[in-house]
């Protein structure tokens, strides 16, 4: 059975196998170091342990979630015309983590799921992350999106600053030749 899920408990991005009744175990994997794409691997949760190594423009695809947030799992399996769901408590994390996202959004991926069909059966899973206490990009001090906002006002005005500028200089010239 190809590998569903990656697990970033060491510094590559791996796809875990499945072994015996799928969702069970991650095999070697942590649960909470398990993700269901790629794009979560580049945020790195156990490399980028805080706030400052998270959110910075180093890596500005991903956020920093503020510590008690909230993960939950739930699976449906489907075997010989039966269907099993089961939806596990939430977990509420005490350590914040680095999560895919961008300033003008926040926390992407806050829902990812994935599935396969065998010719026995045909499984679906759900992780769900909730931030609750809020979450950083691109530094630690502003919180959400007003950083991006931020970023975006100063680049704007920059920008008019050297329209203006440059339409100043261009004037000036015009004064020059014509004189």
């Amino acid at each position: 059975m190809p590998g569903l899920f990656r697990c970033y408990s060491d510094q590559t991005c791996k796809k875990v196998q499945l072994g015996g009744i799928p969702f069970v175990n991650f095999g070697s994997c942590p649960a909470g170091n398990v993700t269901f794409d790629a794009v979560n691997c580049e945020c790195r949760p156990d490399v980028y342990t805080t706030c400052g190594a998270c959110a910075q423009a180093a890596h500005a695809s991903c956020v920093w979630l503020e510590k008690e947030y909230q993960g939950q799992w739930s699976f449906v399996l489907n075997a010989g015309g039966q269907s099993i769901a089961k939806e596990l408590e939430p977990t509420v994390f005490e350590k914040g983590r680095c999560w895919s996202g961008n300033g003008f959004f926040g926390p992407l991926g806050t829902v990812t799921n994935t599935s396969f069909r065998t010719s026995a059966l045909s499984a679906s899973a759900q992780y769900t992350i909730t931030p609750t206490n809020g979450w950083y990009w691109g530094q630690c001090v502003v919180p959400k999106a007003y950083m991006a906002g931020f970023t975006l006002l100063l680049t704007m005005g920059l920008a008019v600053c050297a329209v203006c500028l440059c339409r100043r200089l261009f004037q000036r010239r015009r004064t020059r030749r014509d004189a």
